[in-house]
């Protein structure tokens, strides 16, 4: 239940029918606000040809403005349907990201 004010909206472009999938992030500019990051896919029904390789995004935790957007390996990979925070794992001091992409043969990315 959310009990504070609306602080943005995403939306789509009109011709694009697709599902977001929002996960919380980390605070990456020290700004007492987390970034989160937003797994956009196709959703299709059975027979459609997928248009998209599906995208994830990283927004401003305070603004909602997009830091850096990633693009799926191949049309219909559905990447971006599973997006999740992890341990660092690089070692770089900055928490890692899980991105599921279950179209096609299926595969994560780091």
């Amino acid at each position: 239940l959310c009990t504070g004010p609306r602080l943005w909206v995403y939306q789509p472009p009109p011709h694009v029918s697709e599902s977001m999938r929002p996960a919380a992030f980390a605070d990456l500019h020290g700004d007492g606000h987390a970034e989160w990051v937003a797994g956009r896919f196709e959703s299709l029904p059975p027979g459609f040809e997928p248009q998209s390789p599906g995208y994830v995004g990283l927004y401003d935790g305070n603004t909602g403005d997009l830091l850096g957007e990633w693009e799926g390996p191949e049309l219909g990979s559905r990447f971006g349907e599973f997006v999740r925070r992890i341990d660092d794992v690089d070692f770089d001091a900055v928490p890692d990201l899980l991105v599921g992409a279950p179209g096609g043969a299926g595969s994560v990315h780091v």
